[in-house]
């Protein structure tokens, strides 16, 4: 109880940096890039770490401990927010492409604590712990969001520095919660079992169907999730929204993809992963059909936004609990880094797609796709349900 409880105070410190990044980034790039069209790189890039860094990352954490990998992802949010603080003074924006780069590295030690959090405690809770880390990453945004005003008040000349200065105290304080960690935590793959075999985590998942199916309606919930919220705050001010119900439509929105975290654990034990992957589905679908057919703008951008945050949890912790639940070794190692490279591929390109979808189909164009989206997802989930092998001979 003690590591997940380490591991959770961790999670809230690195998850109150994500509303500073999302925000500053794309501003700190507008005020350094020498093209406007350029002004969004720098969060392209924390994303591409993930993609680029995600394998190596897994297998350093399984040879060296989950301690050592959470300690290097804080450290390296240290560098990150001190390199990008830099980058203003200097007028540098090759320097602030850096700092985001080493800041997705830390962004890839958030992904992987919920696997960490389900080896902390017995096989039988693992759900519920991923579930608690999760929903405690809600504590962490509302910490960011205060934390934003703050920024300015440190007394810099330059704009956003005090903003990446409070990214590396945050970093720091990451730093302290994991170096409590027992340094034992998780499990250790030999140098001998690190080698052996050809077999990657792709094309592991390739020749295991139920874990393929599962893992691909993992990825596509958490794609369709970026397209529906990366254009949100635009589409609302095209729907005249003041700054106010902008706010109040972005923060219900990440109380939903939060908050059900308290019970997707317990209900995952009860009905399994794959039926709450399912679920998740249609909790999506019901929500884009509300808004596709309302003509009130609250509900059009209110119940994709609600539902999409809702069944996302559901997708993602169904997804996770499937890979916790393999055998500890080498290849549950490269299935952890090779999802993780495929979710931080899908936000990559589905955030930067989606703002090209809305500018050419507009809102309710843009809820048409996901719905289409959502509708091959759930397809995939039933042609799952005629498969009759389980996964390693086990129930979900």
């Amino acid at each position: 109880m003690r590591n997940l409880i380490l591991i959770i105070l961790g999670n809230i410190a690195l998850e109150s940096a994500v509303p500073l990044l999302f925000t500053v980034g794309g501003l700190a790039g507008l005020h350094l890039a020498p093209l406007a069209w350029l002004a969004t790189l720098p969060i392209a890039i924390q994303m591409a770490a993930g993609s680029v860094c995600s394998i190596p990352f897994s297998n350093f954490m399984a040879r060296y401990g989950r301690r050592s990998g959470f300690i290097l992802a804080s450290i390296a949010m240290v560098f990150g927010g001190g390199a990008s603080a830099v980058s203003i003074y200097l007028n540098s924006f090759p320097l602030l492409l850096g700092g985001h780069f080493l800041i997705g590295i830390a962004m890839i030690g958030i992904n992987f604590l919920r696997y960490a959090a389900a080896e902390s405690v017995p096989k039988n809770r693992a759900a519920t712990a991923s579930s608690l880390l999760l929903a405690s990453g809600i504590i962490g945004v509302v910490i960011g969001s205060e934390l934003y005003g703050k920024g300015d008040g440190l007394g810099f000349d330059l704009p956003f520095i005090g903003i990446y200065v409070i990214v590396s105290v945050i970093g720091g304080v990451a730093v302290l919660a994991f170096a409590a960690l027992e340094a034992g935590l998780g499990y250790s793959v030999s140098s001998t079992e690190d080698n052996a075999g050809k077999s990657s985590g792709f094309s592991f998942i390739a020749k295991n169907r139920p874990l393929l199916f599962g893992i691909t309606a993992m990825v596509l919930g958490h794609a369709i999730m970026m397209i529906v919220m990366s254009p949100a705050s635009i589409a609302s001010v095209g729907y005249g929204m003041d700054d106010s119900e902008t706010g109040m439509l972005v923060g219900v929105h990440l109380v939903a993809m939060f908050a059900p975290g308290v019970i997707t654990g317990m209900l995952i034990s009860k009905m399994g992963a794959n039926n709450i992957i399912l679920l998740g589905a249609f909790l999506n679908l019901v929500g884009f059909l509300i808004g596709l057919t309302n003509e009130t703008k609250i509900v059009i951008l209110g119940a994709p936004l609600i539902f999409a945050g809702i069944g996302w949890n559901f997708m993602f912790l169904g997804g996770t609990h499937l890979i916790n639940s393999m055998s500890d070794g080498i290849n549950k190692v490269r299935v952890q880094g090779a999802s993780e490279t495929l979710l931080a591929a899908a936000s990559m390109v589905f955030a930067l797609a989606s703002g090209g979808i809305y500018e050419s189909l507009g809102w309710k164009g843009l809820v048409f796709v996901v719905t289409v989206m959502t509708l091959l997802t759930i397809a995939l989930l039933f042609i799952r349900i005629l498969l009759t092998s389980k996964f390693a001979g086990k129930p979900d």
